[in-house]
């Protein structure tokens, strides 16, 4: 069994920090948006429940349980990516610094 032929990669990126940190806010930023398409998604869903549940007269109870059993996972979900990227922008903060990112105090002495 011959050895796996693993190419020599050497990215070269340069990226300052206020880039960086820029980088990582958008990238809290876009999940954001995909966790809000998400769960206007489920609302959706269940509101296609509520539409059919009127045109049929009732659901079954067992549905009734699974979806909100369903929901209820889904919501779970979305709590701890919520508290994760909290998580994150905390750093991010600490990271930044409030001299480092604040240009305001930085002009103060000048004027």
């Amino acid at each position: 069994m011959s050895q796996p032929n693993i190419p020599d990669i050497t990215p070269n990126i340069s990226v300052t920090k206020k880039e960086a940190l820029s980088l990582l806010l958008s990238s809290i930023a876009m999940e954001e948006l995909a966790l809000s398409n998400l769960i206007n998604a489920e609302a959706d869903n269940i509101l296609a429940l509520a539409s059919l549940a009127r045109k049929e007269g009732c659901l079954p109870t067992r549905s009734l349980q699974q979806i909100q059993q369903n929901t209820a996972q889904f919501i779970e979900g979305i709590v701890i990516k919520q508290w994760l990227a909290l998580n994150r922008l905390d750093r991010i903060i600490q990271l930044a610094g409030h001299e480092d990112t604040c240009e305001c105090c930085h002009n103060e002495g000048e004027e």
